[in-house]
């Protein structure tokens, strides 16, 4: 980019070089927060599946024992407990992969539904170690609750971020980019298919460094930087080429 802004000098192309080095900067600058985003997420899901994993397992064995024990009411009482937040659980990281704000909402209803099941059990419960176990569910359930709000907020920041300041700014780059190669083409169309396979691939490569940083990370990503700037030094070349 820097080779473009010293080497382009027409009046009427600068401002647009000009452009596109501000859309990069910003892009670029975004791009690791959204990385960090994304591996909250991942951490966050850990927590849901560690604090799941703990209440389906406890009430189990509340279920289990009391029903060894003849105790029906609270091994019925613990199963409907069990259900309600197995329904929440579902949604809840069905909204991971869907960002549905309706899946949200569900699991958060069935969620709401827990407290009054969590105190008739607690009542029905007689047995030590079964209010032991259920003393486990009390505290993993709101840590799950907890963990899975901030996934939520965690996901709607990452999609603002990446609307906002990359989609959008690698739009941008690509019409500015577009624009530079329709003015160069109006002063020599020798030059229009070097342009062309110079700027065609903007957008592309753009999109290439969200997609690669999403999934791979911010190493990787850095090295697709380098690609990224690529197709500028073709036009600059390109124009000194046009201007000799």
């Amino acid at each position: 980019i820097n080779a473009a802004k010293e080497n382009i000098t027409n009046p009427d192309r600068t401002p647009l070089v000009a452009e596109i080095d501000e859309r990069l900067t910003s892009l670029f600058d975004a791009f690791p927060a959204v990385v960090a985003l994304t591996e909250e997420r991942g951490e966050l899901f850990i927590v849901m599946s560690e604090r799941g994993k703990i209440i389906f397992e406890d009430l189990k064995k509340i279920q289990n024992s009391a029903f060894e024990d003849g105790d029906f009411e609270a091994s019925v009482l613990s199963a409907t407990l069990l259900e309600e937040i197995l329904i929440g659980e579902t949604y809840a990281e069905r909204f991971i992969s869907s960002h549905a704000r309706q899946d949200a909402d569900l699991a958060r209803r069935s969620f709401a539904k827990t407290g009054e099941e969590i105190r008739a059990l607690d009542s029905a419960l007689q047995d030590f170690e079964r209010r032991r176990l259920l003393a486990e569910v009390r505290q993993a359930l709101p840590e799950y609750i907890a963990a899975f709000e901030r996934v939520v907020d965690v996901i709607d920041q990452r999609s603002e971020a990446v609307t906002r300041d990359l989609v959008d700014n690698g739009d941008e780059i690509a019409a500015l980019a577009f624009e530079i190669q329709k003015s160069v083409e109006s002063d020599g169309d020798r030059l229009a298919d070097e342009l062309s396979a110079a700027f065609a691939n903007l957008f592309n490569i753009s999109l290439g460094l969200l997609i690669a940083g999403l999934v791979i990370g911010s190493a990787l990503a850095f090295s697709i930087v380098r690609s990224l700037l690529r197709p500028i030094r073709d036009v600059t070349g390109a124009i000194r080429t046009l201007e000799d």
